[in-house]
């Protein structure tokens, strides 16, 4: 005799069972559905990168490689001429090519008096200067060197006499970057004001009575 499943036939467990099996099929197209859109997705960036890389590849030979801040992602960065090197501009937004070294020639009278010069035509602002005062031909046999920053300055003055005679710049007070010292009590001294956007200014200070109109000469660096 056949045995009498009835007793433990339960449509309520069937259904159940079916309604989760249900749900888990809906689960797994909804994550295949994910997959396959991020899958899609990931070839699509791949394929731009790609893109942008051999759309990026002609490089100039010895170029400096930059980003461009768009889809390429990197650029060359144009070659300078000869004898120039690599700046940040003065906004600081940008790459630009400069010599970054300038010579400035001036005259300076010591008998001048007191008072603040500008020295322009720099084109950037100095971030250190070696300075020199130079006498006139046949005149006061004196010179000065001097070396500074916006922060600070130093060097020194020799004038000519039997033994010599050399006086540190700062003598005349801390950061002294020249001094036209033609005698006791008579000089003429500089010192930095301010490093300019084209140049830099001087405090020239007058004391006694020195004369004779000198040759002022400041290289700059950028």
């Amino acid at each position: 005799m056949a045995p009498d499943l009835s007793a433990s036939f339960n449509p309520d467990l069937i259904a159940t069972n079916s309604d989760a099996a249900s749900s888990a099929l809906a689960e797994a197209n909804t994550a295949s559905v994910a997959a396959a859109a991020a899958s899609s997705k990931i070839a699509a960036q791949s394929a731009a990168w790609e893109a942008g890389i051999t759309a990026a590849a002609n490089l100039t030979d010895n170029a400096l490689i930059v980003g461009d801040g768009g889809a390429k992602g990197v650029k060359t960065l144009a070659l300078g001429a000869a004898n120039l090197k690599l700046f940040m501009n003065a906004a600081g937004t940008a790459n630009e090519y400069a010599s970054g070294i300038y010579l400035i020639e001036a005259t300076r009278d010591l008998a001048a008096e007191t008072g603040d010069v500008s020295y322009t035509g720099v084109g950037f602002a100095p971030s250190h200067v070696a300075a020199l005062l130079i006498p006139p031909s046949g005149g006061t046999n004196i010179i000065s060197i001097g070396f500074g920053s916006a922060s600070s300055a130093t060097g020194f003055s020799v004038k000519e006499g039997a033994a010599g005679e050399f006086v540190p710049n700062s003598d005349f007070g801390a950061d002294t970057l020249l001094s036209g010292y033609t005698g006791v009590g008579n000089y003429q001294i500089a010192a930095i004001k301010s490093m300019d956007a084209d140049g830099l200014t001087l405090t020239w200070t007058l004391t006694g009575s020195p004369t004779g109109i000198y040759k002022v000469a400041i290289l700059c660096f950028r």
